[in-house]
């Protein structure tokens, strides 16, 4: 036995898988890293997104909430809705609603909003998640309903010009219109939703949930 230990060659392999434990135990503790750092990175970027989304609507619910006239103007409520580098491209389609390109481009963002309101109930698995899910989800709905408004409200100044038609029939149709497509409801809906937020305070739990 003490001339195995005295050889060089044993010891030098005793070296060799000291070393490779430490390597692997440093290589595992590595990847945690690296898997603690995407998933903050992740957290981060769904949050901000949220945070914008949030920050817009609390800056203009006032535009919507009791405001039974927002069925016949909705071009000003949905600039605020689209205020930030994620969204402002919508707003070219919102000019020339289902013109082809710009179609696509709302409709894409539609298709982004929607995915990240997947992630964010993924990401964080809880009802914080959950419920900033829906409150995105809703948000997009809700752009939805004011394009679809929008679409009416072109059709009617065009409809005007050729065949003139009273104030009071402008005003029915474009409220019938909204009731048709949820456009109050998507509104109700999303500022319930607002205020659970605030009174459970979820983006706390949220920010707590993104620290490393």
């Amino acid at each position: 036995m003490c001339k195995y230990f005295t050889n060089p060659d044993t010891w030098i392999s005793i070296i060799a898988v000291c070393l490779s434990i430490i390597a692997l135990f440093q290589t595992h503790k590595q990847i945690k890293l690296s898997n603690k750092q995407q998933l903050f990175d992740r957290r981060l970027d769904k949050y901000l997104l949220f945070k914008d989304l949030f920050v817009l609507y609390k800056g203009s619910r006032q535009l919507f909430v009791e405001k039974n006239s927002i069925c016949e103007m909705v071009d000003f409520p949905f600039s605020m809705l689209t205020n930030c580098s994620a969204l402002e491209q919508m707003c070219s389609a919102f000019d020339k609603p289902l013109h082809d390109e710009d179609h696509k481009i709302l409709l894409t963002k539609l298709e982004m909003l929607e995915k990240n309101a997947v992630e964010l109930e993924l990401l964080w698995n809880s009802e914080a998640g959950r419920k900033v899910s829906c409150f995105v989800k809703q948000y997009k709905e809700l752009l939805m309903s004011i394009y679809k408004q929008q679409i009416l409200l072109k059709y009617l100044h065009k409809q005007n010009e050729e065949h003139p038609i009273s104030l009071e029939e402008f005003q029915q149709q474009a409220k019938e219109n909204a009731i048709k497509i949820g456009l109050y409801d998507d509104i109700k809906k999303l500022d319930s939703i607002y205020h659970s937020i605030i009174e459970e305070k979820v983006e706390e739990e949220l920010t707590d949930g993104i620290k490393l």
